[in-house]
């Protein structure tokens, strides 16, 4: 029996997404924005990922420390996500680009 998410076909797409975050905590008042955008590399399988974020409130010093948290968090996300198997990783790209394209993200597939 062929399992139905063995069978898909990789996903290759660049995607793309922007908010506007509060960083906790919150009585800080930190925003910014935060970019992410992911995008098929040379290397087949591998995505480059780039990540802009801008202080938009909030002392520059509490901005840079809480920064800190949350990219290591992020960190420790991606290197949950290199552990998963191929089929598991590819299901979560196609249910992914299928909720971003309902939310209308900028989702360009090639």
């Amino acid at each position: 029996m062929v399992d139905a998410v063995a069978a898909l076909e990789p996903v290759v797409a660049r995607v793309a997404g922007d908010e506007v975050l509060a960083l906790a905590p919150l009585d800080l008042g930190v925003t910014q924005t935060f970019e992410l955008q992911s995008t098929p590399s040379e290397v087949e399988g591998i995505d480059e990922v780039t990540i802009n974020v801008t202080r938009q409130s909030g002392q520059p010093k509490d901005w840079r420390r809480l920064n800190k948290v949350l990219l290591n968090d992020l960190r420790r996300q991606f290197l949950i996500w290199r552990s998963l198997n191929h089929e598991i990783m590819e299901s979560y790209r196609r249910r992914t680009l299928e909720t971003m394209k309902v939310e209308g993200a900028e989702i360009i597939e090639d």
